[in-house]
């Protein structure tokens, strides 16, 4: 009777036990799931954090270039196969969208915060999808930046591979409407409730069915809100869990009969054989149950109890392997398995906690900038193989103590432990020369570009984030003028602000036209007249003051408002020009345009069709371009530039002698005028090698066809020099500096001593 007890006991304490575990794992298959919409959410945080912290991104943003802002997040969605996106004015109004988002923006206004990310689920299209939104400031908010993913087939696919467990999810778009379910369940449910009834009352059905047809089930809410649910339902076989112990039970079952003919024998031997490995596994059974993984399942026992016991070690170590992969999946970048974003972040948010006195570390942000250009050629796949060769010999190349961290598509962050700032060299050159190494992958050899941005704690910061955007600063100097490696210098942050801020303000200046035109006059020498004026743009803003050319409009070609300032000071020249013709006064006008704007076809059909309704002689507007116009679009500059000609428009190369291309330019250029650059002749009447390179300039445009002109006249004797060396025109503070419009005009009414020189008999002698 003892043995028949003890038997059923152990199949009874097996079934609860194998219940009990799938339970657990039931719970475990939960927290997986809810690890892995973690993980994609932190990857999908780290890649929104680099698109808000793109200084070009902020630009677009900031200047409300919606085509420039769709291309980026498109371009971004693509490369890091996000499903969803999208842009929130600071407003919290959908900006820009991928999706139709209009059940979400009650949540999204009252989730949005300024201050850190936001994770939302939300159901569009039928299909949910999970949601981040991070904050995206110049340093003050301008928007949000939202990328998601879907939860899918795909997902719920992978979650069964990694617990063997099947999960269900459904969900209801609007209130009262039609149920949608996502299933890794195939053959196992032969049914499924009405689509139409209530969601709770959909819930307990597809529960009944999969209990009746031997699942447990755990049920678990991602979402309720007030017209959306979202309900996933895991379910696990018991039949399949039941089946690996079929065996151990007919060999209970064995050696129940056959300790039946020996009872009246063994009884105390075999009763105390069996109660204490039964009690030693229940004890197992629930200390597994419990999360305790630490001691393994041993029976020193009979054979058939060893089985028992080793099928309960084998499902430990399993759960305990699972949950071990998941932890390292979450601090860890899967393709080149580095620690990731998250990690990195912890590892030196805790160096920075500890404060002591000795505390000092670098930070090397390292960028492969021809990986873009290699993934174009070659494909993914092949540029994440030169990752994980580049992962691997950083790894291998550290010190005790450093850590090599992926924290981008080509980025990886570099923690030197005591680094100081006399050390930067020796370690920059090493890993300079350590990713030059030629890499061969798939029989082809490519040489990696490398460029590295480095800070240091605690002279550059003392928060991360800080530190992070330091050493993006760094990075970019390396690519003007082009060097490997550069170290942030204390300031750099607060110009990398000032030109976020200068672009921000000039939208206000665009809209407001705030600018002004300043006239320097020309002074032919062959005719001993002002015949034509340079036309340069002046703005004061009302925050920032005086704002000179050099700094706004290098920013307004980066931010694509160059061409929007053209089309301003265009419209004041004709304005002018029009006034003039109206009080018959015959002054020619030349106007700056960049290479940005000659490549644009329809901004150069707009000032030929604008000029022409004016009515003006095409002689009275001069277009003067740099060799800058030769980098940007080749074929369509020229073609340009020709249809600007056969208008009527005089050509004017500005700044020649500066560049290295401009002889091979002038092959080419339809241009009717040459500018010497005033570098040339601030100290001609005192530089004999100056003088040397302007007379044999000088001849060269002559022979060419090409009227010369110098800028930057500052005194009598360089105009001399110029006079008797042929040139056409001069201009230069000698003649006169920039003025407005109204002190031109008195200028030229009552001419200075400069002028008066000029004309008389014994300049021209």
């Amino acid at each position: 009777m003892t043995l028949v007890s003890g038997t059923a006991a152990v199949l009874y304490a097996t079934n609860n036990n194998i219940t009990r575990l799938l339970k657990e794992e039931l719970l475990v298959s939960e927290r997986i799931f809810l690890t892995l919409l973690n993980d994609n959410s932190a990857q999908l945080k780290n890649r929104a954090e680099i698109l808000a912290d793109d200084f070009a991104f902020k630009n677009a943003v900031a200047t409300n270039e919606r085509d420039t802002v769709i291309s980026v997040l498109a371009n971004h969605a693509n490369r890091i196969n996000a499903d969803m996106v999208l842009l929130v004015s600071k407003n919290k109004d959908i900006e820009v969208t991928s999706h139709n988002l209009s059940p979400m923006v009650k949540k999204l206004r009252e989730r949005l915060d300024p201050n850190k990310s936001v994770d939302l689920l939300v159901i569009s299209n039928s299909q949910p999808f999970l949601v981040v939104f991070v904050p995206v400031k110049t340093p003050d908010l301008i928007g949000w930046v939202g990328l998601g993913f879907s939860i899918n087939q795909s997902l719920l696919d992978h979650l069964k591979g990694l617990t063997n467990q099947d999960i269900t999810l459904i969900y209801q778009t609007t209130l009262n409407s039609e149920n949608n379910t996502i299933s890794t369940l195939k053959g196992n449910v032969q049914s499924k409730p009405n689509v139409s009834v209530d969601i709770n009352q959909y819930i307990k059905e597809m529960i009944k069915i999969l209990s009746n047809g031997g699942q447990i089930t755990r049920s678990f809410q991602l979402l309720k809100e007030e017209n959306q649910q979202i309900i996933g339902i895991l379910s696990s076989s018991i039949d399949e869990a039941m089946r690996s112990y079929n065996p151990m039970r007919i060999q209970m079952v064995l050696i129940g009969l056959i300790s039946l003919a020996f009872a009246a024998i063994g009884a105390f031997l075999i009763s105390k054989g069996v109660t204490r490995p039964i009690n030693y596994l229940v004890k197992s059974a629930k200390r597994i149950s419990n999360g305790d993984y630490s001691q393994p399942v041993h029976l020193s026992s009979s054979q058939e109890f060893n089985v028992l016991g080793s099928t309960l070690e084998l499902m430990q170590q399993t759960v305990h392997e699972r949950e071990g992969r998941i932890k390292h999946q979450s601090r860890h970048d899967m393709l080149t398995q580095l620690p990731n974003r998250y990690s990195i972040f912890s590892t030196i948010n805790n160096r920075i906690a500890e404060k002591t006195a000795n505390m000092q570390f670098g930070l090397g942000l390292l960028n492969i900038d021809n990986l873009p250009s290699l993934t174009d050629m070659y494909g993914s796949e092949f540029s994440d193989q030169l990752l994980k060769k580049v992962a691997e010999r950083l790894s291998h190349s550290l010190r005790r103590g450093d850590i090599a961290s992926r924290i981008g598509d080509m980025q990886f962050l570099i923690f030197f432990d005591g680094m100081s700032h006399s050390g930067i060299d020796k370690v920059a050159d090493k890993l300079v020369k350590l990713i030059q190494q030629p890499i061969n992958t798939n029989t082809i050899t490519v040489n990696l570009e490398p460029s590295l941005g480095f800070v240091l704690c605690p002279q550059h910061g003392g928060i991360f984030d800080d530190l992070l955007r330091r050493a993006q600063i760094a990075l970019q100097k390396c690519s003007a003028p082009k060097r490997f490696y550069s170290v942030y210098e204390i300031g750099q942050d607060e110009i990398h602000l000032r030109q976020i801020k200068v672009t921000h303000r000039l939208q206000y200046a665009i809209k407001n036209r705030s600018f002004q035109l300043y006239y320097q006059p020309k002074y032919d020498l062959k005719k001993g007249e002002i015949n034509q004026l340079e036309a340069l743009i002046r703005w004061t803003d009302t925050e920032l003051g005086p704002m000179y050319p050099d700094e706004f409009i290098m920013l307004a070609e980066h931010s694509g408002d160059i061409t929007k300032i053209s089309s301003i000071v265009l419209d004041m020249v004709l304005e002018q020009l029009m006034s003039w013709r109206n009080n018959e006064q015959q002054l020619a006008i030349s106007i700056n345009l960049s290479g940005v704007d000659i490549a644009k076809k329809e901004f150069i059909t707009d000032l030929i069709s604008r000029f022409n309704e004016t009515g003006l002689d095409s002689k009275l507007l001069v277009i003067e371009i740099t060799e800058t116009v030769m980098m940007v679009d080749l074929e369509t500059s020229l073609s340009n530039l020709e249809k600007l000609k056969a208008a009527g428009f005089s050509i004017s190369v500005d700044d020649f002698g500066t560049g290295f291309s401009s002889l091979s330019q002038l092959k080419v250029l339809p241009a009717a005028e040459l500018k010497i650059d005033k570098s040339l002749i601030l100290s001609l009447d005192e530089s004999q090698s100056d003088q040397l390179i302007v007379r044999s300039t000088i001849e060269m445009g002559h022979h060419l066809g090409l009227r010369i002109v110098a800028e930057g006249v500052e005194n009598i004797e360089s105009a001399i020099l110029l006079n008797n060396m042929g040139c056409d025109a001069i201009q230069g503070y000698y003649l006169a500096k920039a003025m407005p419009v109204i002190a031109l005009e008195d200028w030229l009414k009552n001419p200075p001593d400069q002028l008066k020189t000029l004309r008389s008999p014994t300049f021209n002698c």
